[in-house]
């Protein structure tokens, strides 16, 4: 019987549109998103400004980039990339930079071979027939051998569309100098780090503040396991089968829908957040829109089904089902047995009324 009643309330709920879903979702997310971002720039970017090893770690890595003229824009020639480039590799560090990668590979490298293979991406293992590309080439000694420790020289007759590969390759070994330079100076590698460790821990906290809010702090105002977009829409949570939702549940959704934002709000580049934070919540639509029960990936995991309140009441249980359902009967039954004797009374008093 008990299985029965079960399948009759969850079948009688009543599912709000789908387009109220997604717009209570969106509105969740934004409420996350605004309060993380204003958290922050309150609280922690003050903080932050005020802290000792904070500051003069920022100090270190902005002195170090201006120094090493590692704060070029993206459109800048071939050359100007080419010039902090060679500076870098032959002046500012050429024995940590041999070092370095010598102990990677576990033998002697020297700076010249070691700019020609990671600025120029010439071959690693030079031949008389394999030992250039379009636009580099190692040098060639006068009796033909190859001197892989000579600085490379890059070939005379380029295109224009030649030149603007050379920057890209410039470019992209430009972009990869601040990891050099974290492995070759300690300062400034652990300067990164605090700056890193502090940021990304300052955003972390603000984003997990804003998830308990969304997720704990509001539903225990509006109930129902509701969240602001939810309370907007009259939308509310019921279990599997029907019933008022088990409160641990709602912690449990929380945290599923923040681990993979976390990693967004730690590690921020364009790349983590669209993959942890942008993607997650499209696919979270999608299942909105296109699966059965129009649920997301957290409401499945945890048997949660979203319940339009304007149509559909949410019960304790079936016992509390019932005795609402049995009361609001019993009050309907006793007012129509009131109407129904006020009319046999106004009967009565109509036959009095012929016969006299």
């Amino acid at each position: 019987m008990s299985k029965t009643k079960n399948k009759d309330s969850h079948e009688e709920l009543a599912r709000p549109i789908v387009w109220k879903e997604l717009l209570a979702f969106l509105a969740n997310y934004l409420f996350v998103a605004s309060a993380a971002v204003v958290l922050y720039f309150s609280v922690c970017f003050p903080i932050l400004a005020t802290n000792g090893n904070y500051l003069s770690s920022e100090a270190y890595v902005s002195s170090s980039r201006e120094k090493y003229d590692l704060n070029l824009p993206d459109n800048a020639t071939y050359d100007r990339y080419e010039s902090p480039l060679k500076d870098f590799y032959f002046s500012a560090f050429p024995n940590e930079i041999a070092d370095y990668f010598s102990g990677l590979e576990g033998q002697s490298l020297s700076i010249g071979y070691l700019y020609n293979v990671n600025v120029c991406q010439l071959p690693t293992d030079p031949t008389p027939t394999n030992y250039k590309t379009d636009f580099f080439s190692y040098v060639v000694n006068g009796d033909g051998s190859i001197d892989k420790d000579a600085i490379c020289v890059m070939s005379d007759d380029l295109s224009t569309e030649g030149y603007a590969d050379v920057k890209d390759i410039f470019y992209n070994a430009y972009g990869q100098l601040p990891t050099l330079l974290a492995d070759v100076d300690a300062t400034f590698s652990a300067s990164l780090t605090c700056l890193y460790e502090a940021e990304g821990f300052s955003r972390l906290a603000c984003l997990g503040l804003a998830f308990l809010a969304e997720g704990l702090l509001l539903p225990f105002f509006f109930k129902n396991g509701a969240s602001l977009g939810e309370h907007l829409f009259h939308i509310g949570y019921a279990n599997a089968n029907g019933y008022r939702l088990h409160i641990y549940k709602i912690p449990l959704k929380t945290l599923l829908e923040f681990a993979l934002p976390a990693l967004a709000a730690y590690w921020l580049n364009p790349y983590f957040v669209v993959v942890f934070a942008v993607a997650p919540a499209f696919f979270n639509a999608l299942s909105m829109i296109f699966s059965f029960q129009n649920r997301s990936f957290p409401d499945k995991i945890l048997g949660m089904r979203e319940v339009d309140l304007n149509e559909s009441p949410i019960y304790r249980d079936r016992i509390e089902k019932e005795e609402i359902e049995n009361g609001a009967l019993a009050d309907y039954q006793e007012a129509d047995y009131t109407t129904l004797l006020s009319k046999a009374e106004e009967i009565k008093d109509g036959d009095e009324k012929t016969k006299s």
